[in-house]
């Protein structure tokens, strides 16, 4: 994550706020105008929810950059860095730039001191905690506190957490408790569209140090395995790209992106790409022109003892010497999948 910036007149240049938009997607791009959005219309408590991995931290990013072009001083802090209560405010005390003689607590001393400060130098305040749902419930109250004590000052203060869904609760409850009635603001990011998957995989193959082409199959397990989420899709690809087959072919395939996917532990439900079969070798059988061994659908005979699915009527076939008709079985599609996966 980016410093934070402690004072008004520490701001980026507008080109940079323009340019950390410009490469949002769409969710995000919603995300961010939502806070904005809830910032401008004097929530006091603005919460930005996603799943792990979803680009949340890419918003907060964005956001400090838009924030530190405003006449406002802004705290950044990581919720596991700062989980427990007197942890963050020090933290905030050390941002802001306060004197103190021992360690502050969380308490409403140290909120009457922060607030103070702010309406000394006539500047509004906004915290900003990315990965907020490590923090503890005892933090979130006394941000809550501070949030609710801004609107009885004469300076406002505000407080941006994002986090996952185990964030959402302990956030409502401690808003609830101590917000006054005030409204709060609750933004969801949602994850990307296959199209997006396709340019942001375009975009950050370039900063790969292995970049290796991928096939429109291997975009299709890389959406299904990330769920349209930038972290996941940047994990699978750097680890499939290393696989010895991806190196030697030069190209990334399905296969590739369900091994990476099984080696992070990645849900596994995905169904197979519908643009490629599964397909065996059966070095004895007879090929149509132009065709290979690999190429041959799998459809070779098994013993009922491996497996169990349906009996092949038609008996006009020839069988290998040793084989009767009651032994002769056809493995499930379920069952092929698996074998060929591994």
């Amino acid at each position: 994550m980016d410093e934070p910036g402690v004072a008004a007149d520490r701001r980026s240049p507008s080109c940079a706020a323009s340019s950390s938009v410009a490469h949002l997607f769409a969710a995000q791009r919603a995300a961010l105008d939502g806070l904005m959005a809830g910032i401008d219309a004097d929530a006091r408590w603005v919460v930005l929810v996603g799943p792990e991995g979803s680009g949340k931290s890419t918003v907060v990013r964005a956001l400090l950059d838009e924030l530190r072009l405003a006449p406002a001083a802004v705290a950044c802090f990581e919720g596991p860095q700062t989980a427990e209560v007197d942890d963050l405010v020090t933290a905030l005390y050390s941002q802001q730039g306060l004197p103190r003689r021992r360690k502050p607590h969380g308490d409403d001393r140290s909120v009457a001191v922060i607030l103070a400060s702010q309406s000394s130098r006539r500047t509004p305040l906004v915290v900003v905690v990315d990965d907020a749902h490590a923090l503890s419930a005892a933090s979130i109250k006394w941000l809550a506190t501070l949030a609710s004590q801004g609107l009885r000052s004469e300076t406002a203060c505000y407080v941006v957490l994002a986090g996952t869904s185990r964030l959402e609760e302990t956030a409502t409850r401690a808003w609830t408790r101590d917000g006054s009635g005030r409204t709060s603001v609750r933004c969801l990011l949602k994850p990307m569209t296959s199209a997006e998957v396709r340019r942001y995989m375009d975009r950050r193959m370039l900063g790969f140090e292995t970049a290796a082409k991928f096939s429109e199959a291997a975009v299709q397990r890389i959406e299904q395995y990330s769920k349209g989420r930038p972290k996941l899709i940047d994990a699978l690809y750097e680890l499939a790209a290393t696989l010895p087959e991806t190196r030697l072919m030069g190209q990334l395939s399905d296969d590739a992106v369900v091994e990476a996917a099984e080696r992070l532990g990645l849900d596994r439900t995905a169904s197979p790409s519908p643009t490629r079969p599964m397909m065996s070798t059966i070095r004895g059988a007879a090929l149509p022109q132009g065709r290979v061994c690999r190429s041959v659908p799998k459809t070779r005979l098994a013993s009922p003892a491996r497996t169990r699915p349906t009996t092949i009527v038609d008996r006009s076939a020839t069988l290998p010497v040793g084989w009767c008709w009651r032994s002769v079985r056809q493995p499930s599609r379920v069952s092929l999948c698996i074998s060929a996966r591994r």
